[in-house]
């Protein structure tokens, strides 16, 4: 048996808290244009590695769509898991580079505790984790395949990368795995009898909106690499 917990909300969450919390105002479903997948659980061990989530995701959102008609995004608020790894194993950069010391300093920064606490000092974290982790997400590979195990999954199903979510998960899990940051997935809306798709055999571009992609290259730039020709491209759906 797999669980997929969703939250009908007005307008895409950007932190998790608020959905766990028993004590969250509650919406009227039939107002709510906004259907977030927060958990994707599979208890069962001989089934794990076996990936039923794609087709469970794309039916609960025809499900949904049929039965609250003002939906009209569907959308997963995920966490980033390999991000403090990949941060922590230097992005790449050589030690000797003068970047090298600036990664450090900011490993450095996010070992305090309650650093997000004090509003200057986060808000200048915030710009450097956000460049650095929208070009994780965007150039981060493993074998052609984005790095990132959530981002893989999402991505791999046809799901685009919408948004990063500053302190969208502020739990102790949360900080240790991706400094609290999250990231909205957005699954294109299912035409009624289509079948499931994901990306065609071969194809690994990743799909992503203009803003995060900006500031995934904006960090390629700051760190003099060149981003992979045709490693992603603009869904034309983008706001």
């Amino acid at each position: 048996m797999i669980f997929i917990e969703v939250a009908l909300t007005r307008g895409m969450s950007a932190k998790v808290q608020p959905l766990l919390a028993l004590g969250s105002p509650v919406v009227d479903p039939a107002s709510a244009d906004c259907a977030i997948f927060y958990s994707i659980t599979n208890p069962q061990e001989g089934l794990r590695g076996i990936s039923f989530g794609n087709l469970l995701i794309k039916q609960v959102a025809e499900d949904l769509g049929r039965e609250f008609p003002r939906l009209k995004t569907f959308a997963t608020l995920s966490p980033i898991p390999g991000f403090r790894k990949w941060l922590t194993g230097g992005t790449g950069l050589r030690e000797g580079d003068p970047k090298h010391a600036q990664l450090s300093a900011l490993l450095a920064k996010l070992d305090g505790q309650d650093w997000f606490a004090d509003k200057a000092r986060a808000a200048e974290i915030l710009k450097q984790l956000s460049r650095l982790c929208a070009y994780y997400l965007l150039y981060a590979k493993q074998d052609d395949e984005p790095l990132d195990p959530v981002a893989r999954f999402h991505l791999g199903n046809g799901a685009r990368l919408e948004r990063l979510n500053w302190l969208g998960d502020i739990s102790a899990a949360g900080m240790r795995r991706s400094a609290g940051l999250m990231v909205n997935y957005v699954y294109p809306p299912r035409r009624r009898g289509a079948q499931p798709r994901g990306l065609p055999p071969g194809e690994r571009r990743i799909i992503a909106c203009s803003p995060l992609r900006g500031i995934g290259e904006r960090f390629a730039a700051h760190a003099r690499r060149r981003p992979p020709a045709h490693a992603h491209r603009l869904d034309p759906r983008c706001p």
